[in-house]
């Protein structure tokens, strides 16, 4: 008898579509499964209907009244509860916009002799007592689910004082849309980044090494699809610098090909949060055949091996500006690069191949033996005010 699998949609977003939309849609055109999705903007009556389920897939659960339901779930139908997480939601840094959601303690920075605060509770919609709740709503919910799905290992080791049942479900593509585009060579060098306004302190690690790369090489120009931190480029060639605003995720891929990126900077700074982020970012651009120069980092570390990315040790800003400048001088090895990263990202992250991971986690939960919750650990907060230094612009 086919499964009936309830997902829930939280975003319409590259998270959503990359967690929820892409591989369930898959796994329903590849297997024997019936798939219904569902909003949390849906109407409760919609919700209840669609609940009626095998299983049940819901992203990121910390709500009150989703553990509840989930509680209510497995203990009348026996319907299996998954969550699915793609970050630490326990180690958002005080420099990311997302800190007023998930931050759980006020935050000053200090630059210089002066300082200033950065979150403090009751200003510019920043709760601490409502981010604490949010925080141990993240712990039950683990403890209550009958597997936790995660884009890599390092994010699995984390939930794993909350749940056993861990599955590293990478982020994968659909290699029919990311493509490289058919157009006409250009002269200069293309330096590329694709990313949101919560990079800023990675991009920080860049604001020393852009102007010297530029400065050393009249061609190169540098694109931005995403947000521009302008303060950080104040230094660079600004007839050089091409910044185009964000975009709708569908778009995405199109626009990066028809920029044609020559390389692609990938920079991550080395902290608890960006540890359990996924390599997304590198595998989109090695979709396109671009050669990648990324901080050694992580999400990065598992897939590297000397041949398919320049990669920076300790983020030095040397290291970046000799990273950089040995992939715009050596056009051959470009293509060596981007030759290799692309036939690695084919293997190992197509979803037309990689939906068989869902659907093999799903199967599985017919022999997991649920154990009763998990006892949730002593929340390890502390929403004392805490310091931190930052870059000002």
């Amino acid at each position: 008898m086919s499964k009936k699998i309830c997902v829930m949609l939280r975003d319409d977003g590259p998270t959503g579509y990359y967690r929820v939309t892409l591989p369930y849609s898959r796994l329903f055109q590849k297997s024997s499964y019936h798939i219904e999705q569902i909003s949390s903007y849906d109407n409760p009556s919609l919700v209840a209907k669609k609940l009626d389920c095998d299983v049940f897939v819901i992203p990121r659960m910390h709500e009150p009244v989703w553990i509840e339901t989930c509680k209510a779930l497995r203990k009348a139908n026996k319907t299996r509860i998954v969550i699915d997480h793609d970050d630490n939601m326990f180690s958002v840094s005080p420099l990311s916009n997302h800190y007023v959601d998930f931050g759980t303690s006020e935050v000053e920075i200090l630059s210089g002799k002066s300082r200033q605060w950065l979150w403090r509770d009751g200003e510019n919609g920043f709760d601490v007592k409502a981010n604490v709740e949010k925080y141990n709503g993240f712990c039950e919910a683990l403890s209550v689910a009958d597997m936790v799905t995660v884009t890599q290992p390092v994010l699995g080791d984390l939930y794993k004082e909350y749940n056993e049942n861990i599955k590293v479900l990478p982020n994968c593509l659909d290699f029919s849309l990311w493509k490289k585009a058919p157009m006409k060579p250009h002269d200069e060098v293309r330096l590329f980044w694709s990313g949101g306004s919560s990079h800023f302190e990675d991009w920080c690690l860049l604001e020393d090494v852009l102007p010297v790369v530029m400065s050393k090489y009249p061609d190169v120009h540098l694109y931005i699809q995403g947000t521009a931190f302008h303060g950080t480029l104040k230094n660079c060639p600004q007839e050089r610098v091409h910044v185009n605003s964000w975009a709708p995720y569908q778009a995405l891929p199109y626009i990066c090909a028809i920029r044609d990126p020559d390389i692609a900077i990938i920079p991550l700074r080395e902290n608890e949060f960006n540890s359990c982020k996924s390599n997304i970012k590198w595998v989109e651009m090695s979709a396109l055949g671009v050669p990648c120069v990324i901080s050694n980092v992580d999400p990065y570390k598992v897939n590297y091996d000397g041949s398919n990315a320049v990669m920076i040790e300790n983020n030095s800003s040397d290291g970046w500006i000799e990273g950089i400048s040995t992939l715009v001088e050596d056009k051959i090895l470009r293509s060596r690069i981007a030759g290799e990263a692309l036939r690695y990202v084919k293997d190992n992250f197509d979803i037309d191949s990689k939906f068989k991971l869902w659907e093999d986690s799903i199967e599985g939960l017919d022999s997991w033996r649920s154990p009763t919750p998990l006892t949730v650990p002593e929340t390890r907060l502390s929403t004392k005010p805490s310091e931190t230094s930052a870059y000002l612009h």
